[in-house]
């Protein structure tokens, strides 16, 4: 439990698409449903709560009829993108290594998960997972080396989204 982390949006900030803007602003709207950065928006705020490697889930959405986009999860990789700012509706999963971070990613994206996820989320007009119910998800114990395969598999895909955003 000590791992998972809700996030805020602070009371005094300026959000925008500006450069300029301190940090990234995560949504779950910003996070596209292949688990990248869709549309980029810039957060400044006084303390930012990102700025660890960290795998993020989407823990609420009104998009959908089944709860389908609730689980979606995202690799965040801070060299890669800097520090950010994510909102409460994305979960934050932090202090594992990043094969274990990668491979989480890696699993709850897949199918089978999205309906896992799908089935339970609850609400009628926004559907959403609680941090309890994330964290009963049962993630299968696999050797280390295979963890690093399917991580490394999950980075490489990752990486081809990311620099050919226009295909997405």
């Amino acid at each position: 439990p000590k791992k998972v982390k809700s996030g805020n949006t602070p009371k005094q900030r300026t959000i925008g698409t500006a450069s300029s803007l301190k940090y990234l602003w995560i949504t779950p709207t910003n996070i596209t449903d292949f688990g990248t950065i869709g549309n980029e928006e810039r957060i400044t705020c006084t303390s930012n709560n990102l700025n660890k490697n960290a795998m993020l889930l989407v823990n609420r959405t009104s998009r959908g009829g089944r709860g389908e986009y609730v689980g979606i999860a995202m690799f965040y990789d801070v060299a890669l993108y800097g520090k950010a700012q994510h909102n409460q509706g994305v979960y934050k999963v932090s202090e594992y290594l990043d094969t274990d971070l990668l491979f989480m990613t890696s699993f709850m994206n897949c199918k089978y998960m999205r309906e896992y996820c799908s089935g339970l989320s609850i609400g009628s007009k926004m559907k959403e997972m609680k941090a309890n119910q994330f964290l009963e998800i049962p993630f299968p114990n696999f050797p280390e080396s295979k963890k690093l395969e399917i991580g490394n598999i999950y980075k490489e895909i990752y990486n081809l989204l990311e620099n050919n955003k226009q295909l997405i």
